[in-house]
């Protein structure tokens, strides 16, 4: 045999033995993971609680394939049991329940990542690392989400989850599931409302400068069913430190109607003061002005 057969033959034989030959006990064990989520439980926008049902399927690149360790990093596992398990294949059927990173800047039109999140109790990334197994990973057809509108792409992703007071890094899968409230649901319960009290209180400023004491009583009338109307939107969401889309709205509504009751109290007045002319140039000017002031601040709270 030539030397250069002799050669190209050892190569050949050290490459097919590196190929071959186990992952150094040094490397990290991989896990291919997918989540086939069965069911989500009814999100609860003051807590940010939901339930899940899925199937874990985990995919080791060697023996022995341990990853019943498994914890879940943004919530409480109720249940876990073994469904399948093989030399390098381990599929577990869990109960879980998960808590959301809840916004609600822009209720009642807020959407929201859910997030079921796992890694290994005891395992840091040094001894075991998450892949994603797009392959597998899915919503089950009758996967739905009551009160919301479910995005039935699923989003995994592996990150890593660093805890400073240990000192130690663990890998961490992360499957993200994209929910948003119902447009419609959102006008005809939120804005729809809020408007059609705007519109009955705007009916006073077609009352002739004679009759402000009329308009006053509608406008007061509009102010307080406006503030009923608000506390009763907003009851079904907890207290936070900002306004949401709903109280903007609602603000500039009531800012509206505060400039429609001092137009209208300085109407009365000059009517009082016998000054008719002027009250009556107030009355053409307000009732121009005030709906072009809540028109436009709508435009631009929306526009931000």
């Amino acid at each position: 045999m030539t030397l250069p057969r002799l050669c190209a033959l050892t190569l050949f034989c050290l490459a097919a033995s590196l190929a071959s030959r186990p992952a150094s006990a040094g490397e990290p064990m991989r896990i291919n993971v997918a989540l086939h989520v069965v069911n989500l439980g009814k999100l609860d926008a003051t807590t940010g609680r939901f339930d899940v049902d899925a199937y874990a399927i985990f995919s080791c690149d060697r023996e022995p394939c341990t990853p019943d360790n498994f914890d879940i990093a943004n919530g409480k596992l109720g249940s876990k049991e073994l469904q399948d398990d093989q030399p390098r294949y381990k599929v577990y059927h869990l109960n879980a329940q998960c808590v959301a990173n809840i916004d609600l800047k822009m209720f009642p039109f807020d959407r929201h990542e859910l997030r079921i999140e796992f890694e290994d109790k005891f395992l840091d990334s040094t001894r075991l690392v998450y892949v994603v197994d797009a392959a597998r990973t899915a919503f089950d057809p009758d996967v739905s989400e009551l009160g919301w509108v479910l995005d039935r792409t699923p989003h995994p992703r592996v990150v890593d989850a660093t805890y400073a007071s240990f000192g130690k890094t663990y890998s961490k899968y992360v499957l993200g599931v994209n929910v948003k409230r119902p447009v419609l649901a959102g006008v005809l319960k939120g804005l729809l409302p809020a408007i059609f009290i705007m519109l009955t209180g705007f009916l006073s400023l077609l009352l002739p400068p004679g009759q402000a004491g009329q308009r006053t009583a509608i406008v007061t009338g509009t102010l307080v069913g406006s503030v009923m109307f608000h506390l009763s939107l907003t009851s079904s969401v907890p207290q936070v430190a900002y306004l949401t889309f709903a109280d903007r709205f609602m603000l500039v509504n009531y800012l509206t109607l505060l400039l429609c009751l001092g137009a209208t109290v300085w109407i009365l007045r000059l009517e009082q003061q016998q000054r008719t002319a002027e009250a009556a140039r107030m009355h053409t000017l307000t009732g121009v002005a005030v709906p072009t002031v809540w028109l436009v601040l709508h435009i631009v709270d929306a526009a931000l």
